[in-house]
């Protein structure tokens, strides 16, 4: 009897282990704390959770604010920084300053900080010791804008946020001792797409709010098409965003639940009204996604189920597809500098390489670099590729 135990005990663990082992690829410079700590938590937290467990935010935070401890446990401790002062404009939503302990500011450029986290998880407190990580040795002063998150706040209200909260910051730079001509936005993942849709609404009309330079790292730009790298990386290497992650921000962010996460990952989420339109826009344009043309003959024509009609209007509006914004809007990008940011081996690569590469259709100007080392989340950790991508991104703040 004790040996049927023996053996069953065994069989058990080797199962799980092959559950929740991800294999990652040297080149990522992910330290064995990270691989053996956040990657099977998530896959853990992926099999054991059933597909309705997940009917809160707050749920959803738990779940990802657990790794983002164990991975900030691995990669050391982030700079320490103290808060300064909350300003609110009327309606009451927040701007962060934070003061470093070792070194005082510089305020003649100020970095506006829109965080990432699906428009679901994360907070400027967060992501304070990283920013000022990045900017220590220039000591640009450092805004962080708290956005309202889903599901809560449903799709557009982070968007509106962002783009009435940099207006008040501008319209109020001489009562928080900043230089407004010398502002830049800057932003990850969500976030890289908060910060396009505040420099298209502020720089499409006029100059009243000049933005000295947007720096959109690996953000999210399109989520109609899954392009080459989603597929590719939709079991992410560095286990932090993957195709089911995708999904379930997406879907908290626009119902407020969790009921088209499946459609997203198996890719049933856009109607065919939508996906023609998209394709009708695309495909003349014979763009070149990372050496590699973007064909719409391989790609479903999606569908007409319960998901897809829910989420079709959300999906056609330029604040989630921003290649879908009005030709003003994206050719006012010419009004500042526009740095673009992205990872090989992450999910998002080509829908930068995408943005890009419409742009420039446009006769947008945009400089976009690719790194080989990174992933998706390596602006805020402490890996090798993490290091490369924030030099580059401190080279172009300093130029």
């Amino acid at each position: 009897m004790k040996n049927v135990v023996l053996v069953s005990t065994i069989a058990v663990v080797a199962i799980m282990a092959y559950k929740l082992y991800t294999p990652v690829p040297n080149y990522l410079g992910i330290n064995s704390c990270h691989r053996y700590g956040i990657i099977p938590l998530r896959r853990l937290l992926y099999e054991l959770m059933p597909g309705n467990a997940i009917d809160s935010g707050e749920k959803v935070r738990d779940g990802a604010n657990l790794m983002r401890v164990i991975r900030d446990f691995c990669y050391g401790n982030e700079p320490d920084q103290l808060l300064e002062n909350i300003y609110r404009d009327e309606q009451g939503r927040e701007v962060l300053k934070f003061k470093s302990r070792d070194w005082v500011l510089n305020p003649a450029k100020t970095v506006i900080f829109l965080h990432g986290g699906g428009y679901v998880v994360d907070s400027p407190e967060r992501y304070s010791g990283p920013v000022f990580d990045l900017v220590k040795d220039s000591r640009l002063n450092v805004l962080f804008v708290r956005y309202r998150l889903a599901p809560e706040h449903l799709f557009p209200t982070p968007v509106d946020d962002c783009v009435q909260m940099v207006r008040w910051i501008l319209d109020n730079s001489h009562a928080l001792k900043i230089e407004a001509s010398q502002v830049y936005l800057m932003g990850d993942s969500a976030g890289g797409n908060l910060v396009l849709n505040v420099a298209m609404e502020l720089l499409q009309n006029d100059q009243k709010y000049p933005i000295a330079g947007v720096h959109s790292i690996y953000p999210t730009t399109q989520v109609m098409n899954h392009l080459p790298s989603l597929r590719q990386h939709q079991i992410d290497p560095a286990g932090i965003l993957n195709i089911w992650d995708m999904g379930l921000f997406l879907s908290m962010y626009i119902l407020g639940d969790i009921s088209c996460v499946a459609d997203f990952a198996s890719d049933n989420h856009v109607s065919v009204s939508a996906f023609q339109k998209l394709r009708k826009l695309l495909e003349p344009l014979n763009l070149t996604i990372n050496g590699n043309r973007l064909s719409f003959e391989t790609v479903k024509p999606s569908s007409n189920g319960e998901c897809a009609t829910k989420m079709e209007n959300a999906l056609m509006d330029y604040k989630i597809n921003l290649i879908l914004a009005p030709t003003e809007c994206l050719r006012g990008l010419n009004n500042t500098k526009i740095f673009l940011y992205t990872c090989e081996t992450d999910v998002l690569r080509d829908d930068g390489f995408l943005l890009s590469a419409f742009l420039e259709t446009l006769g947008v100007k945009i400089r976009h670099d690719n790194e080989g080392s990174c992933y998706h989340g390596s602006f805020t950790d402490k890996s090798a590729g993490g290091i490369t991508l924030r030099k580059k991104i401190l080279e172009n703040l300093d130029a």
